[in-house]
């Protein structure tokens, strides 16, 4: 019998903090954000602040590198950085799209990148922050 209370306590307290983990992540999202997810981001924000910096020459030498297996995941990178951080939809493609609830729907063009970067540097929008 004090076996069957002792469950029964445990199963409680567990059901009461995964409801106020639910209240706490419904009204602030970036709670769910632990400490290694966090890690992670910030040293692939490094990465491709590094990348950003290259020179075009040291980066046409790197792609000799690729194989076909790092080309899929080179692939797959882009298109999740496109929808997390720009919030983008990765391809036209219906198979390379995801659900972005909150956000709308726009399609990411390649060919339209180069030419807003130019834009923005001639302009001084580049330094925003």
């Amino acid at each position: 019998m004090v076996a069957l209370g002792v469950i029964v306590l445990a199963v409680g307290y567990s059901a009461r903090s995964v409801v106020v983990w639910g209240i706490a992540f419904a009204t602030n999202p970036s709670l769910a954000v632990n400490g290694s997810t966090l890690q992670l981001a910030m040293q692939f924000r490094d990465v491709m602040a590094r990348l950003a910096l290259m020179s075009d020459r040291d980066f046409m030498l790197s792609l000799v590198k690729l194989s076909e297996a790092d080309l899929l995941q080179f692939r797959d990178s882009m298109h999740t950085t496109i929808a997390v951080f720009l919030n983008l939809q990765p391809s036209r493609s219906l198979l390379h799209q995801r659900i972005m609830t909150g956000v709308p729907f726009r399609i990411w063009d390649p060919t339209k990148c180069p030419w807003k970067r130019l834009s923005r540097a001639s302009t001084g929008q580049c330094r925003r922050q």
